[in-house]
């Protein structure tokens, strides 16, 4: 058989970027007392033109600064405890938008939590003391 020369023209479309990531931003509702958890309202950003769905989110402490913390008085992360967030996945966030836990519907007893652990020790170290708190979470669509 015989073959000819092939030719190709040039191509045009809306192409198709790819999803920039999406933020996720909180703080505690008030301040923090030992045994007494603070819920986190976090707030989802979703910086694309497409609905996101959140299938996953994550809080942790990431660090500690404890003006008042001492040798004899510390204040460490093993001081702190943060909860889970409990509530349904598959959140939806509208395209180009930010929602909150409690803008989504979810009730405050789901979110996550941080708290000071009651200790049977003096927690003095950790008065005045501020958390930076970290996030992460995982989504489809966007």
């Amino acid at each position: 058989g015989t073959t000819g020369p092939g030719t190709t023209g040039p191509g045009t479309g809306p192409g198709n970027p790819a999803p920039q990531p999406f933020a996720i931003a909180g703080n505690v509702q008030g301040p923090l007392q030992p045994g007494a958890p603070q819920a986190i309202d976090l707030q989802i950003t979703n910086p694309n033109d497409s609905p996101l769905v959140v299938n996953d989110l994550t809080a942790s402490v990431q660090a500690i600064s404890a003006p008042q913390a001492t040798a004899s008085l510390p204040c460490t992360l093993s001081d702190f405890s943060v909860q889970a967030f409990s509530g349904p996945l598959a959140l939806t966030v509208p395209a180009s938008s930010t929602r909150s836990l409690a803008d989504l519907g979810v009730p405050m007893a789901q979110w996550p939590q941080v708290s000071i652990i009651d200790l049977p020790t003096n927690q003095d170290g950790c008065r005045t003391a501020s958390l930076t708190l970290a996030y992460g979470g995982t989504g489809t669509g966007g």
